[in-house]
């Protein structure tokens, strides 16, 4: 009786969360990290790295901007310097094909 309850309840959270994704399809979204990493020892390191994602879903038409940052010292010397911009517009044709346009631009000058 327990197994068969508990059962239930998954199955329902689960078509529950399942149909919360499907209408939340559409609008903004997005993701950002950043990081901070501080070692010492025989050397002392520091890296500081930073990322942007938003993309905006609007019925067949997605719209994507992504940026980048990382920089590396160690003992006071840079040893790591890379960044990134990128836009996408992508077109849904059907369920299996879209279309996309993007640029990307991005240095690293190690």
């Amino acid at each position: 009786m327990l197994k068969n309850l508990i059962l239930s309840l998954a199955l329902s959270f689960a078509l529950l969360t399942t149909g919360a994704r499907a209408e939340d399809k559409n609008g903004l979204k997005n993701e950002s990290e950043a990081g901070i990493v501080i070692t010492g020892g025989n050397a002392q390191t520091s890296t500081m790295s930073l990322k942007q994602t938003s993309t905006l879903v609007e019925d067949l038409n997605t719209y994507k901007f992504t940026a980048n940052y990382l920089r590396t010292s160690t003992t006071g010397n840079e040893t790591a310097l890379q960044w990134g911009l990128g836009v996408r517009y992508e077109r849904g044709l059907s369920d299996s094909f879209s279309l996309f346009l993007g640029q990307l631009v991005e240095s690293n000058i190690y």
